[in-house]
């Protein structure tokens, strides 16, 4: 089964932002206990990479098939783990792929 470029857009932007998230969250901590502040360029980077899983997310909407309080909820409180969310949606359409 090949995957919408959308989708495997959304799997690799996804990764980065949680990624970006937790380097985020280390610079944070740095900022408050040593002189290095990382935040003024990570923040935006994070940022970006937010907004484009937010704009992914809704164009790959009817792919992913998922109900919106589960996207509400995935993108504002859980953003980091978006990239798990896609990867069990990818592996269930492979499954429902498979047995069609």
């Amino acid at each position: 089964m090949n995957l919408p470029a959308g989708v495997r857009a959304l799997r690799v932007v996804a990764a980065l932002e949680g990624i970006s998230f937790v380097v985020l969250l280390i610079g944070s901590v740095l900022k408050r206990t040593t002189e290095t502040d990382l935040v003024p360029v990570l923040g935006p980077v994070h940022g970006a990479l937010f907004v484009a899983v937010v704009l992914l997310v809704l164009s790959e909407w009817s792919w992913l098939r998922w109900r919106v309080p589960f996207a509400v909820l995935l993108l504002t409180v859980l953003s980091p783990g978006v990239h798990f969310a896609v990867q069990a949606t990818v592996e269930q359409r492979r499954a429902e792929h498979a047995t069609a």
